[in-house]
């Protein structure tokens, strides 16, 4: 055949993958946006208050969608993808074509004398490369939702094209283009960097000693630098950035990237090798015709290399499929697609499968080198099985994951989003949200179907940011300048932000789109309206607000037996299916167990039940549910008591982190449960929340003198004086009551620590003395007025006090401690150091003593000492950042570079964000970094 007939088939070839695929990603295509392709709309939409400062071709096409109408910027992204995907396998095509078919002595056996190859040959690998590929999972979702993912890989394709074309015609010009491509590519795409070796490698052993010829090097090199001037691209967009400097964006682009390089697991890349890059290397190798004399050890080498390739080809065909081994399931919570693996194993289905078509189906040209009897039975058999496995792959692999992607692409996502939408009002509202995704889907159904967008959103984790905060009144203007933010603040602080709220929710309705916890629920409760949550103030001086009337009851029930939760509780999806429906079915499952809750706590324990199912229905795995319909059932017996949990759930509920669950799961409502979770909101400043934990564990049950203790604590902190009284005296006439009881001494200290609350400091005083003279002897006592003095800042008493109790105990550690930490106060720093050593003598282990000392020897200017004892406590407490924060300071006065930015790093990596050290902290890493130290 001619090199232009060649040159024909092959266009041909080219041209039916691509209009083969641009047909049926078109036909698939999802016609609204998916959880990744909706922060592009975001994006370009200009809702994302921090620009892509990344992926400088993203941006571009970010900025070309802008200039159309919001309506159809989705369309728009979306057949971006699908028209790169389709070119991407087109390439792919032409790249399997000019793959070599010469490497072993057997292809070269049975080759025709001009090289061509048979028809069969020529057109099924190709195809089923590229059906293999575009209709891989995670290709197909990419191919028809614009995620920017087509656009890296199509780079990489070109890139791969280039060289397998010089390699074909030896035309410097495809190595040069080659070489830019990949350089923009590595502006865009992080994984190129990582595959530059190989790309490099490449050309190495296709040119041998000639890549080092000056002129080629030269130009090759200029090429690709050429590419990398799109480094440039987002510093010149972003020119007047108010903050950052042309320097400071081409470094965090190069920084992002580099992140990505170090921060992927390193097993990942060399797992994925076996299946996509050791595969390629085997086929660059052209073996000789004769490796051994030996006559067997010719037949074991043949046997071996047929084995090898069939291998392979089998190996990358299990991958495509996602069977256990796949970037898709080995690590599917890494958060990337790994398409560029996913390329090199269908560019090897490829080549193994032309190999094993050759070998197997074609006879040598010698009569010597064919194989007789048996061997060419089971040669045929091999060759039959493997062309029937090529034409049935396509097939195979369409079934798999069709079912999946119209799951992902299907209107499950978009009907739930006008769901929310329907609950809304038509008015202008404050629309929050912790997961800014599900923010984004709100604004993206009223962006394109109308009508015009009449809300504010606001995400919740971006508003203490103060630059977040401040582009409120750009975006809405005369929203954010109702309350004042002090000039010099890092954050806005929790008061300012509930302050802002309150006076927004003067004017304006407030709406939560999931439930949630957290400050703004110490002033707001959220009244469930379907699957959003209008904010509403509890009223003043109570712990509540009224439970839901009848008709909201209604209303909710109502929605969550609408046909379209009962469409995605009853779809069933494949494991592949892990995305949009995942995310759906967690964020209902957790919306209707927080409805249940609310229903059962007014005692609508029907209702309840079937909330709790419906709950169970959508995510089997949410362990607040099955907790919560156990209780369900124990009070539907009519007496409350602690569930008892099957071994398999307390052995996946001994580590639980009750934040995430909370985030994840929804609220609990179970009277252990309950308890630990009123302990965790008190600890962490949300009283309210966990007042009303305590207040129900005491409706249900009202001996519970643990929960009564606790309510009463948090009545205190929320100055709820009165209320605390009322338990105070309660808890006084309880059969636990006695004399010299613990319950006697916890009610002594609470009661008096509300005396403080309403400010009656001397009915306090006199409380604790008279008791205290009474048993003058105790230690409890004497503690609870050590901590009384400390409380009304009477630090001279406190002293005197401290004495007392380490007369009566002089190995008490915790007085000691106390006595160590006024003189600290009193800036007595030589009179505190040996009292640390003497706690560390008795208590090795005492980290406040460990702390405490080495902040003093700081104070002394005992550097060397203070930096002993601050690496012992870093030893024994790795997130300390008080230990982060000395060693930072003494590495600062020392001028100590290196150790100064690392322990200055560790220190904002684990201090909260309000600290008071944070600032000066931020300022000194900064000096550090540029060696500037004043």
């Amino acid at each position: 055949m001619s090199n232009e007939s060649t040159a024909k088939n092959s266009r041909n070839i080219t041209l039916v993958v691509f209009f083969g695929f641009l047909a049926a990603f078109l036909f698939t295509m999802n016609r609204w946006v998916n959880l990744s392709s909706v922060h592009v709309l975001a994006q370009s939409s200009g809702w994302e208050w921090r620009p892509l400062l990344v992926a400088p071709l993203l941006v571009l096409i970010e900025k070309t969608g802008a200039l159309l109408p919001i309506s159809n910027r989705v369309l728009y992204f979306n057949l971006l993808s699908v028209v790169s995907a389709a070119l991407t396998l087109a390439l792919l095509a032409r790249s399997v074509v000019l793959l070599p078919n010469d490497r072993t002595k057997e292809q070269r056996s049975r080759l025709p004398e001009d090289g061509t190859e048979p028809l069969l040959i020529r057109w099924l690998p190709p195809l089923v490369a590229t059906c293999v590929c575009g209709f891989q999972l995670t290709f197909w979702e990419n191919a028809t939702n614009f995620t920017g993912e087509m656009i890296d890989i199509l780079i990489f394709a070109y890139t791969i094209r280039g060289i397998l074309e010089f390699r074909a015609s030896h035309k410097h010009s495809w190595l040069y283009k080659a070489a830019f491509v990949y350089g923009l590519g590595m502006t865009n795409n992080w994984a190129l960097i990582g595959f530059l070796p190989f790309f490099i490698a490449a050309i190495l052993w296709i040119k041998r000693l000639d890549f080092f010829y000056f002129q080629f090097l030269a130009r090759l090199i200029g090429y690709g630098l050429l590419g990398l001037l799109f480094y440039l691209v987002i510093p010149l967009f972003y020119l007047h950035h108010p903050t950052l400097t042309f320097i400071d964006l081409l470094k965090n682009n190069l920084g992002t990237q580099r992140a990505y390089l170090f921060n992927t697991p390193r097993w990942l890349p060399l797992v994925f090798s076996v299946f996509s890059i050791i595969p390629i290397i085997l086929m660059a190798i052209k073996w000789p015709s004769r490796m051994d004399a030996n006559a067997l050890a010719q037949a074991l080498s043949k046997v071996l290399f047929r084995l090898i390739h069939l291998f392979f080809l089998l190996l990358s065909l299990w991958v495509a499929f996602d069977y256990k081994f796949s970037p898709r399931t080995i690590e599917p919570t890494i958060g990337l697609s790994f398409l560029t693996f996913y390329y090199l194993s269908a560019l090897s289905i490829g080549y193994y499968l032309k190999y094993c078509l050759l070998v197997f189906g074609v006879t040598a040209h010698q009569t010597w080198e064919r194989e007789k009897g048996i061997f060419a039975a089971l040669t045929k058999t091999v060759y039959f099985v493997v062309l029937a496995g090529a034409i049935l792959a396509p097939v195979a692999i369409i079934l798999r994951t069709s079912p999946a992607l119209r799951i992902e692409n299907g209107p499950a996502l978009k009907a739930t989003a006008e769901l929310m939408k329907s609950e809304l009002p038509a008015k202008p509202t404050a629309i929050l949200s912790d997961d800014i995704t599900r923010l984004y889907l709100v604004q993206a159904i009223y962006a394109t179907e109308g009508p015009s967008n009449p809300h504010f959103y606001f995400d919740t984790a971006s508003l203490p940011n103060l630059s977040y905060f401040q582009r409120i009144g750009t975006v809405y203007p005369g929203l954010q300048a109702r309350i004042k933010i002090p000039e010099k603040a890092a954050v806005v602080d929790t008061y300012t932000l509930i302050q802002w709220l309150v006076e927004l929710k003067k004017d304006h309705d407030i709406y939560y789109l999931h439930p949630s916890f957290g400050y703004y629920f110490e002033k707001f409760q959220m009244r469930p309206h379907g699957l959003v949550y209008e904010l509403q103030e509890y009223p003043p001086n109570e712990l509540t607000a009224p439970g839901l009337s009848p008709e909201e009851v209604k209303m909710n029930l109502a929605v969550w037996r609408d046909p379209l939760i009962q469409n995605i509780r009853a779809i069933k999806a494949p494991p592949e299916t892990r995305i949009s429906l995942e995310y759906l079915r967690h964020g209902l499952s957790r919306a209707c167990n927080f409805l249940a809750v609310e229903l059962q706590k007014q005692n609508l324990l029907k209702e309840a039940s079937e909330m709790f199912a419906t709950s169970l229905s959508l995510n089997s795995e949410n362990y607040s549910a099955i907790i919560n319909l156990e209780f369900n059932k124990v009070l539907a017996n009519g007496t409350p008591r602690t569930i008892e949990l099957s071994p398999a759930l307390s052995k996946k509920l001994v580590n639980l982190n009750f934040e995430d669950s909370l985030n994840i799961n929804g609220p609990y409502d179970e009277l252990s449960y309950t308890f630990r979770l009123g302990e965790i909101f008190g600890s962490f400043g949300n009283l309210r929340q966990g007042a009303q934990q305590f207040q129900r564990i005491i409706s249900l049950v009202p001996t519970n003198v643990p929960a009564r203790l606790n309510l009463a604590k948090l009545y205190i902190d929320m100055r709820f004086t009165a209320k605390a009284s009322d338990l105070i005296e309660q808890l006084k006439r309880s059969p636990d009551y006695k004399k010299d009881s613990p319950l006697e001494y916890e009610l002594l200290n609470i009661e008096s620590l509300n005396y403080l609350a309403a400010r009656e400091f001397e009915k306090g005083e006199k409380l604790m003395t008279e008791t205290i003279t009474k048993n003058p002897k105790n230690p409890v006592l004497q503690s609870m007025l050590t901590q009384w003095y400390l409380t009304t800042r009477r630090t001279t008493n406190a002293m005197e006090n401290v004495e007392v109790e380490l007369k009566m105990n002089p190995k008490n550690t915790r007085a000691l401690l106390t006595r160590a930490g006024l003189l600290m106060m009193w800036r007595k720093f030589d009179q505190a150091l040996p009292i640390f050593d003497t706690v560390l003598a008795l208590e090795p282990d005492n980290q406040n003593a460990l702390q405490d000392k080495a902040i003093t020897l700081f104070q002394l200017n005992k550097f060397a000492e203070a930096k002993i004892a601050y690496m012992a406590l870093k030893a024994k407490a790795p997130e300390n950042y008080v230990a982060y924060y000395g060693l930072g300071e003494i590495a600062y006065k020392e001028h100590d570079r290196k150790a100064a930015v690392e322990y200055y790093s560790n220190y904002l990596k684990y201090a909260p964000a309000s600290s008071p050290e944070s600032k000066s902290v931020q300022e000194h890493l900064i000096n550090a970094k540029k060696n500037q130290w004043n």
